[in-house]
């Protein structure tokens, strides 16, 4: 395999992710903690606006996924482990516990 004399910043390139997603770029910090075969990402969203979150969050945690798989695959080029901390987002609704909630039954008063 043929190695790239210039390999991604993986910050950088997760900065810029989130900053195209949110209305306020200022309210991202992306902190880096490096290990000779792993980095490790804190993303500190603070004061995000409801919208803001959303468009982070995505679908059901869609739009977080794919930027820890990007950052992943990117990291992964490079020969290194990567992992992904989101700090100051809701966490999204797991799948099961959405629909459970929506295809609950509806309790009827057994009283007539």
């Amino acid at each position: 395999m043929k190695e790239c004399s210039e390999a991604p910043n993986l910050k950088q390139v997760l900065t810029t992710m989130l900053h195209s997603l949110v209305r306020q770029p200022e309210c991202v910090e992306v902190q880096e903690l490096r290990g000779s075969e792993t980095c490790v990402f804190e993303v500190k969203l603070h004061r995000l606006t409801h919208q803001d979150s959303g468009r982070v969050i995505g679908a059901e945690g869609k739009t977080l996924e794919a930027m820890r798989r990007v950052l992943v695959s990117a990291a992964g080029q490079q020969g290194m482990g990567c992992h992904v901390k989101f700090i100051g987002l809701p966490s999204p609704v797991p799948r099961e516990t959405k629909s459970a909630v929506l295809s609950s039954p509806v309790r009827r008063d057994s009283r007539s």
